[in-house]
């Protein structure tokens, strides 16, 4: 009897015990977590409604040709009046020290996004610390659900691009990326001219759904119809369409195309839409002997590529297919132009030799059939 006694209270306290023994395995099992932490805040005088909701997200931009990668995120509902205290948790296996890491933020009510950062903040590599400062910017749109911007503009990212009107030169080349956090990035290039314009801020859709308007950094607007789900057109300063026969209409390119940073950053530039010029041709660096700087730019909606020979404006068409590129027969105006003349003949004859490309950083160089380096290029700084 007594041993059946002593078994029966034997089982449940081996039961505790391996119970315990397995609890304290799992706990030294947890991964040892960080967080990156921060304030917020924005400009305005206002308080936020009573269903508020502060949301900030650590987030892997590391890729250029895709939306950026969610890691963590901390969420506040009714977040009081700013500045916001926030902490996000992270696990420090997920950190590639190769990659680099930005913070954003954003304050809903409802399917209404009040106000968001429009820019990255970057934290934890590349000599960035983990504790960072935002910024919110006003903002009105409705969030994903019903009637939302995510309806009108389905599978955001989205890149709209196309040739703008211009008073005092051939045209300007207009992309505008639209990102599903509200965000946006766009640039401008002038045809004929060194100069681009690049902006960031947020977009919203108007109560009409019909308007998209780009609010910057700097608090300047720019308006466009959405006419549908592939097409963007220009409006005026009141907002109203302009009355022309020119085009005005941007539309959506089949893939997302990045807006890559200035010379100055740390990203790469991409091949298309990037305006290139000239520094060398063979082992000969360019002066500045001629009239202006022979440059070029791809267009992948209709694989043509523009630019100046250094006199005589050059249009053409060419291949891409990986890192192969083959530049058809291209054509040009007929100025005789004092100098530059002999320089714009070999830049023109050396793109038909031209098989393969590759970029690094900012600097793109083209190759012959021979894997020569034949021609080097430099992405214009965006002013």
């Amino acid at each position: 009897m007594r041993s059946k006694r002593f078994h029966s209270a034997l089982g449940p306290l081996m039961l505790l015990i391996v119970t315990m023994a397995h609890a304290q395995t799992t706990e030294m099992k947890d991964p040892p977590r960080a967080a990156v932490t921060g304030t917020a805040t924005y400009r305005e005088r206002m308080a936020l409604p009573p269903k508020a909701v502060f949301e900030a997200t650590l987030e892997d931009i590391s890729r250029a040709d895709a939306p950026a990668q969610v890691i963590s995120r901390t969420r506040k509902e009714n977040p009081g009046n700013p500045p916001f205290a926030f902490e996000i948790p992270y696990d420090p296996a997920e950190i590639d020290p190769s990659h680099t890491y930005s913070v954003r933020a954003r304050i809903t009510s409802n399917d209404e996004l009040l106000f968001a950062t429009t820019q990255n903040d970057p934290v934890l590599t590349g000599g960035t610390q983990n504790e960072v400062t935002l910024l919110l910017q006003r903002s009105t749109g409705t969030l994903p659900g019903g009637n939302s911007p995510e309806s009108a503009i389905p599978a955001l990212p989205a890149s709209f691009v196309g040739t703008l009107p211009c008073a005092d030169c051939p045209g300007i080349r207009y992309q505008v990326n639209l990102l599903a956090d509200h965000t946006f990035v766009s640039r401008m290039t002038y045809e004929d001219r060194n100069t681009s314009l690049r902006e960031e801020g947020s977009w919203q859709l108007a109560n009409d759904g019909k308007t998209l308007v780009l609010e910057t950094e700097h608090q300047t607007r720019e308006q466009f119809a959405l006419l549908d789900e592939q097409t963007l057109r220009k409006l005026d300063t009141n907002g109203t369409e302009i009355q022309s026969k020119l085009n005005y209409d941007l539309k959506r390119t089949s893939q997302f195309l990045p807006i890559e940073q200035t010379a100055q950053g740390s990203t790469q530039a991409t091949l298309e839409n990037t305006q290139w010029k000239l520094t060398r041709l063979g082992q000969t660096s360019l002066s500045d002997s001629t009239q202006q700087e022979p440059y070029l730019l791809l267009n992948p909606q209709n694989q043509r590529v523009s630019g100046s020979g250094g006199c005589n404006r050059i249009t053409g068409s060419y291949k891409l297919n990986e890192n192969e590129l083959t530049f058809g027969r291209m054509v040009s105006t007929m100025m005789a132009c004092t100098r530059g003349m002999e320089t714009e003949r070999k830049f023109l004859e050396t793109l038909g030799h031209v098989t393969r490309w590759k970029i690094a950083g900012h600097t793109l160089d083209l190759f012959d059939a021979n894997k020569n380096a034949i021609a080097q290029f430099q992405a214009e700084p965006m002013q």
